[in-house]
């Protein structure tokens, strides 16, 4: 019955039984929970335990997105489908109600948390004005099908036999990962180091008040991609969000193994758009500079006297 129920729609559910031994595995507070009739203050515990799937903040934010999707839905027919029926019924233009209302639908959502901010708001705000919690920019998980932007970490052992962790960022384009026509026998990728690891990490954990703002805004200038006295454009900062550590990605460090390889690695994450494209941008641009000679810039000014 459970795996019936959560095959075709999920909510929560409180198996209230005699016999909890048998549903001690599928205990997951406060989606699925356990409850047992056998402890004297049973309707208490249940009680309890509906609440706590009731009141979720969970359970109030799927009702705030199920209502958003209906608003959308209503508009849409409204204002667009009724206005142009004439149209639209018509065989050949029958897909197009089906398309049309997707990609309304998923531009309605590019807002993110802004949506559903007083759902969100915790430690930190959800989004602040024309800035962008770290969040918006992965899909967690990441998506069936490898693509551009997944954030891979192979799991190694150092040479003193100690766990050691390798972050990578995919750079090979999505449409040669397609299963039925794969084209990329090598996956192109580059190498990400843990911000903690940064000299200016390091200058900034260990300076003193007087110090500590300076160090601060060095660290700052990485997040910014706009690395202080450095390579900046060598350089591209992933915030921490999920399972993803800071990362400073390290344009130079690129490397390009078999796609069968990456069965090795953990796919941790899918960096999501925009902020794929412009990594990718930066990496054709920072490769695709052109050196040129510096300008004697003294006989400049002195033809200008």
């Amino acid at each position: 019955m459970f795996r019936q129920v959560r095959s075709r729609i999920f909510v929560p559910i409180v198996f209230y039984t005699a016999l909890p031994e048998l549903a001690s595995d599928c205990g997951l507070p406060p989606f699925v929970q356990v409850v047992s009739k056998n402890t004297g203050d049973e309707v208490d515990a249940l009680r309890e335990a509906v609440n706590l799937a009731l009141h979720s903040t969970f359970q109030q934010l799927r009702a705030r997105f199920d209502q958003h999707i209906e608003h959308v839905k209503r508009d849409f027919m409204i204002d667009f489908v009724e206005q142009h029926w004439d149209e639209l019924h018509q065989e050949q233009r029958r897909s197009d109600v089906a398309h049309l209302l997707v990609r309304r639908l998923a531009a309605s959502l590019e807002g993110g948390a802004s949506l559903f901010a007083d759902l969100l708001e915790g430690t930190e705000p959800a989004e602040v004005g024309a800035l962008v919690h770290p969040m918006r920019y992965y899909i967690v998980p990441p998506l069936d099908d490898r693509r551009t932007g997944d954030v891979l970490v192979f799991h190694e052992v150092d040479a003193n036999g100690e766990p050691a962790e390798e972050w990578y960022v995919v750079l090979t384009p999505s449409c040669d990962f397609v299963p039925t026509r794969l084209k990329a026998d090598h996956t192109v990728m580059v190498a990400c180091d843990l911000l903690e690891d940064t000299k200016e990490y390091k200058e900034w954990s260990e300076a003193g008040d007087d110090g500590k703002e300076s160090a601060r805004k060095k660290v700052e200038s990485i997040m910014r991609n706009n690395r202080f006295k450095s390579q900046s454009e060598r350089f591209h900062f992933l915030p921490a969000a999920w399972d993803v550590p800071n990362l400073v990605v390290d344009f130079q460090r690129w490397r390009h193994i078999t796609t069968a390889t990456l069965d090795g690695a953990e796919r941790v994450a899918t960096i999501d758009s925009p902020f794929v494209e412009a990594l990718v941008s930066r990496f054709t641009r920072y490769f695709n500079r052109v050196g040129t000679p510096d300008l004697d810039v003294n006989v400049a000014i002195d033809r200008l006297t």
